[in-house]
């Protein structure tokens, strides 16, 4: 191993506990919306993203990617739960 790969290896490493955190601290959020009165995980991920607006599934991406863990399990995963609770608007290219 040369001393790139040690570097490679320690920015992985890196990504991963950032990713880890990222996916912490997003279940908390969810936690908390629940506790405010959404009552259930559709609910709370629905009022988190009900400020954006999402054209297609690339804005969901972006939506998760913004919070840090897009390419992860658990962020693909997000954006399937997303997929079926956020509402899609036209895009108008005027």
């Amino acid at each position: 191993m040369n001393n790139i790969d040690i570097v490679d290896m320690d920015i992985l490493r890196d990504e991963a506990l950032a990713a880890e955190v990222a996916i912490a601290d997003f279940e908390a959020t969810v936690g908390e919306f629940i506790e405010s009165g959404a009552g259930d995980r559709e609910t709370a991920l629905r009022w988190m993203a009900m400020e954006e607006t999402f054209y297609n599934r690339q804005c969901v991406e972006h939506w998760v990617f913004d919070r840090g863990f897009l390419f992860t399990s658990h962020g693909k995963a997000v954006v399937e739960e997303l997929m079926n609770v956020v509402t899609f608007e036209e895009f108008d290219d005027e």
